[in-house]
């Protein structure tokens, strides 16, 4: 059975959906918000885009998450948790082989970076051994 009320009205459970998601929305608004007024008072600011690509990621843009995260480690190479969380993504699309890539290239910056030798691992690949 469905609750189907008069054009323009909700039914029960929507209004239950409604007052739960509501403030939910309004809590990510309000912190994209936040987040808007750091970029633009800190536009070069690390720690700010990696807020910004973090909200990206966290409202399924993952596209602009990446991008962002890809502008990151443009300008500061050795921001290792800038590479796992683009490794992260694109693992979680289904896309392995890129991730393993982004992986490496953080590693290629930070070689002993532990989370991406495990992320690595994780996907079944060791370090290549140096001579």
């Amino acid at each position: 059975m469905c609750d189907v009320g008069p054009a323009g009205s909700f039914g029960r459970t929507d209004n239950e959906f409604g007052a739960v998601a509501h403030p939910l929305l309004e809590a990510y608004r309000a912190e994209g918000w936040e987040i808007g007024k750091k970029v633009a008072a800190e536009p070069t600011s690390i720690d700010a885009g990696l807020a910004l690509a973090a909200y990206q990621a966290k409202g399924h843009d993952f596209e602009a998450a990446l991008a962002t995260y890809r502008n990151i480690v443009t300008r500061a190479p050795r921001t290792t948790v800038a590479y796992l969380a683009m490794a992260r993504i694109l693992k979680e699309q289904g896309k392995l082989f890129p991730a393993l890539h982004v992986a490496r290239e953080g590693l290629a910056q930070v070689p002993d970076d532990p989370d991406l030798l495990k992320f690595q691992s994780d996907l079944g690949f060791e370090s290549p051994q140096s001579d």
